[in-house]
């Protein structure tokens, strides 16, 4: 998707990653790692802080949406295809869940 901020965590900013955003025009908002035997400067605290904020709510949907389904837990799927009906089912019901039983 060209011309997006995506919010990702630690592990995402690769240089790979980050290239590939650029020319795209898109954006990557991760948390700034500390540089080996340094500190992060009070801006990238901040920066880091923000990115928290953002992530937060949506670390919190997943987390529930695994606590209610079970998402996570496909060790029988065998196929592509039987992974997609098992996630789009699992959203369903979430889905149900939270319309219906909240």
């Amino acid at each position: 998707m060209p011309n997006t901020h995506l919010f990702g965590d630690l592990a995402y900013p690769t240089p790979d990653i980050i290239t590939q955003l650029k020319e795209q025009g898109s954006q990557l908002m991760a948390p700034r790692k500390r540089p080996k035997g340094g500190e992060l400067t009070d801006a990238e605290h901040y920066y880091n802080r923000l990115v928290r904020k953002f992530r937060q709510p949506i670390e919190s949907l997943f987390n529930w949406i695994n606590e209610k389904t079970g998402i996570q837990r496909a060790s029988k799927v065998r196929s592509t295809d039987a992974l997609m009906a098992h996630c789009w089912g699992k959203l369903a019901v979430a889905y149900f869940l939270l319309v219906f039983y909240y």
